[in-house]
């Protein structure tokens, strides 16, 4: 009796689901196959901000030019006093230096964004590898429900099984289906959220979403790494440049000790120590940090080897298993639906891998962009 009625609640429960599955399905077409490379040449092309970086660059590279070109007329130096001279001296000698500053922090700014932007998409690309292994999974999770249930059909229909075992079977397929749909949305969701992201048509949707090879550069030392960082990281060298523009524009001051004679230079000369003072302050905490930041990225990236290590060995683990279940399915001690299902988890091994070996790749790619290698 108790049998019964529970095999009539999963009827029950059977039909409910299968109601709610109705509006899920898909309306998208897959018409297209990704790498990550191809995502990265789409986003460099499309992205406004590096254009806008780039036409910023063209103009100060003008600036800088012009700056270049200035000359000081011998009469008006020989008519202008100490003051007025300091002002010259700061067009021809300081204003061509500032301008140089400005344009080499401009590029250095372009190359950051366009780091930024690579490292933005690599994790919305791993979001989207991840949520097409996910819908593959859920694909051959569902099939291997539907066999089982369709051999449950023929069992029932023969009286080999009760009614209760023929609606669990139907309760896991239609799980399955609801897992499958789930999946497509989710897929869908990932496949527009990147495609806003690197300007692509929205509903584009992708039949295959390749996974990077391993990268196999060799790794320098962490203390390498910590040397060229401080050596050439652009915050360290911007700082420079500004002290030593603050200390050439208080030279300039200091000459003819114009700062002594005139209160608006005295005035400009108090301003560029303190100036100076705040500076070099503000180098010291940036080496600090970039250090700070190059050993925990160096870190990170040993870690993520070590995650392919052991997905690699959680992989052999399963395969010696699919070995031994092959013997039992021989022997007819397990059913050769088992040999499905150890496939499915070696396939599943098989992705964590491909996604271990992307991360891998993303702290390769960080370090070589902290510590500028």
């Amino acid at each position: 009796m108790i049998r019964k009625s529970l095999g009539a609640a999963l009827t029950i429960i059977v039909f409910l689901i299968q109601i709610i599955l109705l509006p899920l399905t898909s309306l998208a077409a897959e018409v297209e196959i990704l790498t990550v490379k191809r995502a990265e040449q789409i986003l460099l092309i499309n992205n406004k901000s590096l254009r806008n970086l780039e036409s910023q660059i063209y103009n100060l590279k003008k600036d800088h030019e012009k700056a270049l070109d200035y000359e000081i007329e011998q009469e008006v130096w020989y008519n202008s006093d100490a003051y007025r001279r300091m002002q010259l001296l700061k067009r021809k000698e300081l204003y061509p230096l500032q301008a140089e500053h400005a344009l080499l922090s401009a590029q250095e700014n372009l190359k950051a964004t366009r780091n930024n932007l690579i490292l933005n998409l690599r994790d919305k690309y791993l979001a989207l590898l991840s949520a097409k292994q996910d819908l593959e999974l859920k694909n051959l999770k569902y099939l291997i429900d539907y066999k089982a249930h369709e051999i449950n059909k023929t069992k029932f229909n023969n009286n080999l099984i009760s009614h209760l075992e023929f609606s669990e079977s139907e309760y896991n397929l239609v799980s399955s289906q609801i897992e499958l749909d789930i999946s497509k949305r989710n897929f869908e969701n990932v496949c527009r959220n990147i495609n806003l992201f690197i300007g692509y048509p929205i509903d584009v949707i992708y039949s295959k979403v390749e996974h990077e090879p391993l990268d196999k550069q060799s790794i320098y030392a962490l203390s390498y790494c910590i040397e060229n960082a401080l050596r050439n990281r652009r915050e360290i060298k911007s700082l420079q440049r500004e002290l030593n523009l603050k200390n050439f524009q208080k030279e300039i001051i200091e000459r003819n000790n114009v700062h002594i004679t005139y209160t608006s230079a005295s005035e400009e000369h108090k301003s560029l120590i303190s100036s100076i003072n705040l500076l070099e302050l503000q180098l010291q905490k940036v080496t600090f940090d970039i250090e700070k930041e190059v050993r925990d990225i160096y870190y990170s990236m040993m870690e993520a080897w070590e995650a392919i290590e052991d997905a690699e060995k959680k992989l052999e683990a399963i395969k010696a298993k699919e070995y031994l279940i092959e013997a039992k399915i021989k022997a007819g001690v397990v059913p050769e639906s088992m040999r499905e299902q150890i496939r499915l988890e070696i396939r599943q091994a098989e992705y964590e891998i491909q996604r271990a070996v992307f991360i891998y790749n993303t702290a390769l790619i960080k370090l070589n962009i902290a510590a500028e290698l």
